[in-house]
């Protein structure tokens, strides 16, 4: 599917002002995002003349391409197009002046982004069976809604190692030593001890210190 916007993905690379202009390139919802070397090189009303191309925004670093439904698509023609690899920098990015807020934006953005579609998904459905449960009480007795509820529950359940899977990668490390940092989070004997289930033991008043309160699963920082 990616090869019929082959041609999109060459145009809007040619004016951006070529591959070795771009520093990282990743994907939302609707728009590509690029990370370019210098923004002055890129030909903003050429690529918002492309068939294709809804419009382009310049905010917080990011050169971003709105395409709308086709991102993905256009997404990996771009990557196939500049030979770049997915989610990674094409080369070391500029070290240009940031301010904080800018900063911030781009590493919450970039943890987030690739897990969006997903995390939309089974908040959704979440959604939608509370909602048919409250119509239709005894649904919630039934095995689909069980089936249903397990899927869409189980990605908030184990958030914590898809977001050390991203946090990994943004951070340009080992993804798997995100995932291992995710999945010792969520082990049994550290869901215990943050409930305070086992405050007794050695490891959950190391040095004196009590462990922290609250499931793992429940919130993002740990993982991050």
């Amino acid at each position: 599917m990616a090869e019929k916007y082959d041609d999109l993905a060459r145009s809007i690379l040619e004016n951006v002002g070529g591959a070795e202009n771009v520093a990282s390139v990743a994907h939302c919802i609707t728009r590509v995002r690029f990370k370019l070397k210098d923004e002055s090189r890129a030909n903003t009303a050429k690529i918002e003349a492309l068939k294709g191309v809804i419009q382009v925004i310049q905010a917080n670093g990011q050169y971003q391409v709105v395409v709308g439904n086709i991102v993905e698509d256009v997404y990996d023609a771009v990557l196939e197009a500049g030979n770049f690899s997915s989610g990674a920098s094409a080369d070391d990015e500029p070290q240009g002046e940031k301010t904080v807020a800018s900063v911030i934006i781009d590493l919450i953005s970039g943890i987030f982004q690739p897990i969006l579609g997903p995390l939309a998904a089974a908040g959704i459905m979440k959604g939608l069976l509370a909602l048919i449960t409250y119509f239709v009480p005894d649904f919630a007795n039934d095995g689909l809604y069980t089936l249903l509820y397990t899927v869409a529950d189980g990605f908030f359940y184990f958030l914590p190692v898809a977001l050390a899977f991203s946090a990994a990668r943004k951070f340009r490390m080992n993804e798997f030593t995100g995932v291992a940092i995710g999945v010792a989070l969520l082990y049994p004997t550290m869901v215990a001890l943050t409930s305070g289930e086992a405050t007794s033991a050695w490891p959950a008043r190391s040095r004196g210190t009590p462990p922290p309160s609250g499931s793992p699963s429940s919130c993002p920082c740990p993982a991050t």
